[in-house]
């Protein structure tokens, strides 16, 4: 399976937790008659440490409202500008952390990453965030990953549209984004179907040159191809992320000749697991039960559709190629793709 992406590979997962104080899971244990102290070592979340960040409020061109009437709120503080735009604001001192600045009505208008190299919050800034999440970015795997997306989504293709939207609803309404708004949905699907479709062409121009290995079956960065006897197969995703699949024939062998035999059979998009509880208290719980072995997972893997992969008439021997793209945790490993035949 190859793994590929337009843009660099990731964009930043800002899926962080508030915490205003200290947590700690204190894990209960004991005899049966609860007589005895708990053995085991209690898992306690780490703190984390505060930091203050100057940063800059930069109002859309056409909004007339200053920012000294604004907020800025973080994880852990909240803020006012001064009436050049410019904030102190603590956050916590991890990596990026989320900013958001609020309309006089308390409504959400602006967001940006605050650390020591980002440190304006614009309409380009609100694009870049907002695309980062439609691009399933908080899902990637690896921080260095998100952090690359970060980086590259400044000026990917495509963005500056979605920062004109967001300028021009704000125009119209500085609340405009205090519910769903149709023009920014829009914007932002146009944008991820864009790029998702430049990562499909990339990898349709790949896969014919990609080397395969020949397993029955096998996983792959969460993808696992797995065999419907007799002339079928479908993919199950096990990761927390999207992913779009390609089935191709490749060859067929007859009499001991192995005859080149291309041909494009399907593609269709792998969703991503989805939790066993479902819901946000659910995603809670389902960590919780998984970590204390009350449940075998936090989520339930999903199956793709059964794909027909039969044998060409006469043969002796039909393979076919799975190509894989989507978030992932690297780039993938040379061999690219993965084969699996049918035999008589």
């Amino acid at each position: 399976m190859s793994v590929h992406h337009t843009i660099r590979r990731s964009l930043h997962a800002l899926c962080g937790m508030a915490v205003a104080g200290t947590l700690l899971l204190a894990a209960c244990g004991g005899s049966d008659d609860g007589d005895s102290a708990a053995t085991t070592q209690s898992p306690m979340i780490p703190l984390l440490s505060a930091t203050s960040t100057v940063a800059s409020v930069v109002m859309p061109a056409g909004v007339g409202l200053g920012t000294d009437k604004l907020s800025v709120v973080t994880s852990i503080a909240a803020a006012t500008p001064d009436a050049s735009g410019k904030v102190t604001v603590s956050s916590y001192a991890d990596g990026a952390q989320l900013a958001i600045v609020l309309s006089p009505n308390g409504k959400p208008m602006l967001i940006g990453w605050i650390d020591t190299t980002h440190t304006t919050i614009s309409a380009a800034t609100t694009a870049q965030v907002l695309a980062y999440f439609a691009l399933n970015g908080s899902l990637m795997l690896n921080d260095a990953e998100r952090q690359a997306l970060i980086a590259d989504l400044p000026t990917a293709p495509g963005i500056d549209a979605v920062t004109a939207v967001v300028q021009s609803e704000l125009v119209r309404s500085v609340d405009a984004f205090a519910q769903a708004d149709p023009a920014l949905t829009q914007a932002l699907a146009t944008f991820a179907n864009a790029t998702y479709g430049a990562a499909r062409m990339s990898a349709t121009a790949a896969r014919a040159h990609a080397l395969g290995i020949s397993i029955t079956p096998a996983t792959q960065s969460g993808i696992e191809v797995l065999q419907d006897p007799p002339f079928a197969a479908h993919l199950t995703n096990n990761f927390r992320r999207r992913a779009w699949a390609f089935v191709d024939r490749i060859s067929h062998t007859t009499g001991g000749v192995d005859v080149a035999d291309p041909a494009a059979v399907t593609e269709f998009e792998m969703a991503p697991v989805f939790g066993v509880n479902g819901g946000v208290t659910g995603a809670l719980t389902d960590i919780m039960n998984a970590y204390y072995g009350n449940q075998a997972t936090a989520y339930a893997a999903v199956s793709g559709p059964s794909v027909s992969i039969p044998l060409v008439d006469g043969s002796d021997k039909t393979t076919y190629q799975v190509t894989v793209v989507g978030a992932g945790a690297s780039a993938g490993s040379p061999p690219a793709s993965r084969q699996c035949s049918r035999r008589r």
